[in-house]
């Protein structure tokens, strides 16, 4: 016998984990598109974000460091990872995040400077949007065993 309690915690559990993979199903089916894509672009694009995302980088400064005309950079990218460059930009910085909330070495504020947000609010609406839920849920959830997102 599962009391109510219980299993609100599990429907709350597997809602919180159907939302992150919807979530975040976009980006993890650009990155493997982007794994078995021929188009240099997508690597090229990818691998700068990956090495960049830490800086105050901007569309204007990448389509510069690629050689593209900004116009044209946000259409491939649309093109190619089905998202804004915002977007890309954000899902790689929060994926850093999680794994270092994960190690659990750092603290949420310490997470959100090293991944190169600005403030604490916008990571915290861009956690949330990507993972479902707040940095301080996901942090909680490592240290208790419950959590399972995948980054």
């Amino acid at each position: 016998f599962v009391s109510n309690s219980n299993e609100s915690v599990y429907v709350f559990v597997i809602q919180e984990r159907l939302h992150t993979f919807v979530q975040n199903f976009w980006i993890f089916a650009a990155l493997v598109y982007v794994g078995q894509n021929n188009s240099d672009f997508a690597r090229n694009f990818y691998e700068y974000i990956q090495n960049h995302y830490k800086q105050h980088i901007n569309e204007k400064n990448v389509a510069m460091a690629l050689g593209y005309n900004t116009r044209y950079l946000s259409h491939l990218i649309n093109k190619e990872f089905g998202a804004s460059f915002r977007d890309v930009l954000n899902e790689c910085r929060i994926k850093e995040a999680c794994r270092l909330i994960q190690n659990g070495k750092i603290s949420v504020t310490e997470a959100y400077l090293e991944v190169g947000f600005d403030s604490q609010c916008t990571f915290n609406r861009n956690f949330k949007s990507i993972m479902g839920t707040t940095p301080i849920k996901y942090k909680q959830g490592f240290r208790l065993g419950m959590n399972t997102h995948s980054v």
